[in-house]
């Protein structure tokens, strides 16, 4: 039997989900909720569908904590060669290695190199995640960076106008991607992609989404044995949509 969450409750959902280091039935025992409910959850606070969590196998971690003790890599350049979360992969390494990942550290870069970092930036040459490719450092660095030299964050109005155009395009025509997918792609802060939102377009990240298409089956009329049998049909038809069974209307609605 589903409980009722607390604001908070559904805030440590997301981020629980969003780090890639759990899943539904986790968090369905964990709330004393089902794992739809969950999924619901997710959908109603992002604005988004839930997208199966990618399983490292054996070897791709043995690869990723090579690459990350050697320093060939980043935990953002991983998470996008591997489609899951930085978070995911800084979790891997801890619990591979059994301590945390620790990023190269900011004294590690020229002090030539701190300037044109921040050179880039304030002239729009680069974004961060261009310079975090380039310098090989993660992308908070580059904004520490910034911030010390300037005394400023890097917000919104140092984003190129080509590239919150191209961030504006996809949420309206992609709608399964999340905002913190589109945050890391274009190397952004997630708080600095909904100013963006609202900046360009006056909307939330939510009002801006296109609205997933709704599938409705009227059962009003079907026998019981039938509507377990449909219910399972559209769960193997659709496994990243939601299945919605209102008893009340007699419908099942795939979301």
């Amino acid at each position: 039997m589903n409980v009722k969450l607390t604001q908070i409750n559904r805030r440590e959902i997301v981020a629980a989900l969003q780090s890639g280091k759990t899943t539904t039935q986790v968090l369905a025992d964990k709330y004393g909720i089902s794992r739809s409910h969950v999924t619901v959850v997710y959908r109603k606070e992002t604005g988004t569908m839930l997208k199966p969590v990618r399983r490292l196998s054996p070897s791709e971690k043995e690869t990723i904590v090579a690459e990350l003790a050697s320093k060939n890599a980043t935990t953002t350049k991983l998470a996008a060669r591997y489609g899951v979360t930085p978070e995911a992969i800084s979790y891997v390494y801890k619990t591979r290695v059994g301590k945390p990942f620790r990023p190269q550290p900011i004294n590690k870069l020229s002090s030539q190199e701190k300037e044109t970092i921040v050179a880039d930036l304030v002239t729009k040459k680069a974004t961060i995640e261009e310079l975090t490719s380039r310098f090989n450092v993660p992308r908070g660095t580059i904004s520490k960076i910034f911030r010390k030299h300037t005394g400023k964050s890097f917000g919104a109005s140092h984003v190129p106008s080509k590239v919150k155009e191209a961030i504006i395009e996809e949420l309206r025509t992609n709608e399964i991607v999340t905002k913190q997918e589109v945050a890391d792609k274009y190397g952004i802060h997630i708080e600095t992609l909904g100013r963006i939102i609202k900046q360009v377009t006056g909307k939330t990240f939510r009002s801006l989404r296109p609205r997933p298409t709704t599938q409705i089956y009227l059962i009003s009329h079907m026998k019981s044995l039938d509507i377990v049998q449909l219910i399972t049909k559209l769960s193997q038809e659709n496994p990243n949509s939601t299945i919605m069974y209102d008893l009340n209307n007699g419908e099942i609605s795939v979301q």
